[in-house]
């Protein structure tokens, strides 16, 4: 049994929660995932799987909404300013769905 001086906590319910949730081996540096350990939470797992499958996702986008649009000239971008957009071209804006919100003209 470890002894603490007078007023201080062994903080074992803090230790055990670290133990259950930080990964055995975790990751050098923050700038990777699996610092928590998989399993501690099912809503961080499914946020990492997602997150594994954004850029296929994306990808997918540009077709699903052609299809659900009708707009064939539709596109996904990205830029560093606006980030993804969708792009309509000026003859289909009459066809965007009234879910679509127009932010911005990209072009002149």
């Amino acid at each position: 049994m470890k002894f603490f001086p007078a007023g201080l906590s062994s903080c074992t319910d803090q230790l055990a929660l670290l133990q259950a949730a930080i990964d055995d081996e975790p990751p050098a540096t923050l700038a990777n995932t699996g610092i928590i350990r998989p399993g501690y939470s099912v809503e961080l797992d499914n946020v990492i799987e997602s997150s594994k499958h954004a850029r296929e996702w994306i990808a997918n986008l540009e077709a699903l909404e052609q299809k659900r649009t009708g707009i064939k000239t539709l596109k996904v971008g990205y830029n560093k300013v606006f980030g993804y957009y969708i792009e309509i071209s000026r003859g289909s804006a009459n066809l965007a769905p009234s879910d679509y919100i127009r932010k911005q003209t990209l072009g002149g």
